[in-house]
């Protein structure tokens, strides 16, 4: 294990930059984490660590790591969160910060993260998080929708913010673990990452911040590229990950809200939460409808024209989000491509959801 060394570092303070510790988690990236540890070494920060846990990988990722001045541990334990939970047991930094082994970061990243720790009751501070030059389709199509896009995630302007958990959005104040930081007092005092999530611990985590009374700061200047899935397979699997967590998400959050979603794909989409002594997370998506309508209608052929007035709306929103696509890319093979993949990752999502309610018994769909 070499650690990282800090340019300048007096003790743990060089002028006012704090000492950073950086976790990186990895498994299996040997195509990646080379670039993600060169952004990192090659950051304008005076005064930081670099922590990469391997979560037992076994291609060439360790040899790649050994290659570079940073510290490398071994968690065989499987689990990103577990992963990160490693490497803040060893971290010295006044400040965690945070990234993954498929994102490079930019070179004023962690500056610009740590200028918004301008008073104690600011827990953590996340930047936006953009697609590392997408080649394939699927690499495409998620930077269209804008996975793991921070100001979409959260529907606020691509501006400074303070994220706060609204009653009525499940997943206000979402934090995404490839761009993020806390002070090592705060995510130490919660006892790290809850290792019972596959994905959306962060968004979990960022919530028990909020809920001890620290505030969360969104600033869009601090930026990492991630290296969205680029094949159809990974696209499908990342998908259902996301669906399969949310009902998870939901039993973890305090105030013991349920959700509503929906989704008309032609009216801005309305949520609202509330008091339910049974966890529910219900999206009513005219996808998803159409789907129910159609096998419906073997029992009565009124759902037949019901499924015909549901595919109007989605027709006319993946017609638009298609044409949209396709005026920006100059490629019309989106306007088959756009409404294809779009379906495909509500299904796929869907069915995660619903496996997730049935693993957590929560009613989920």
């Amino acid at each position: 294990m070499v650690e990282k060394k800090s340019r300048g570092e007096i003790g743990f303070m060089t002028g006012n930059y704090p000492f950073v510790s950086i976790i990186v988690p990895v498994l299996n990236r040997e195509e990646t984490i080379g670039k993600c540890i060169e952004s990192l070494l090659s950051l304008d920060y005076p005064s930081y660590e670099i922590i990469v846990v391997d979560n037992g990988s076994t291609d060439k990722t360790r040899e790649i790591i050994s290659r570079y001045p940073v510290k490398l541990l071994i968690e065989n334990k499987r689990g990103s969160y577990v992963a990160r939970n490693k490497g803040l047991s060893i971290a010295r930094g006044e400040i965690v910060a945070f990234t993954d082994s498929d994102c490079v970061v930019d070179r004023s990243w962690l500056k610009i993260l740590i200028r918004n720790y301008t008073d104690e009751k600011i827990g953590g501070v996340c930047g936006e998080i953009l697609a590392y030059k997408p080649r394939a389709i699927v690499e495409k199509f998620c930077d269209i929708i804008g996975v793991n896009r921070i100001d979409l995630i959260n529907k606020i302007k691509p501006e400074r913010s303070e994220l706060k958990k609204d009653p009525n959005q499940f997943l206000s104040a979402d934090f995404v673990t490839a761009n993020c930081s806390f002070r090592r007092e705060v995510i130490l005092g919660l006892n790290g990452f809850d290792t019972e999530f596959a994905s959306g611990g962060d968004v979990s985590f960022g919530w028990r911040v909020l809920d001890a009374g620290y505030k969360l700061i969104y600033d869009p200047e601090a930026i990492t590229w991630h290296k969205h899935r680029e094949d159809l397979w990974s696209f499908i699997k990342l998908f259902f990950k996301y669906g399969k967590d949310q009902p998870l998400l939901l039993k973890k959050r305090q105030e013991e809200l349920s959700f509503i979603q929906i989704k008309t794909y032609v009216l801005p989409i309305y949520e609202f939460g509330w008091k339910s002594p049974i966890p529910l997370l219900v999206s009513i998506d005219f996808c998803n409808l159409l789907l129910l309508s159609l096998l419906m209608s073997i029992v009565s052929p009124i759902f037949l024209y019901l499924s015909l007035l549901i595919l109007l709306p989605i027709l006319l929103s993946t017609l638009y989000g298609a044409l949209k696509t396709v005026k920006e890319t100059k490629e019309l093979k989106w306007l088959l491509l756009f409404p294809s993949l779009h379906l495909l990752r509500n299904y796929v999502f869907t069915l995660g959801r619903i496996y997730g309610g049935i693993k957590y018994k929560t009613i989920s769909i």
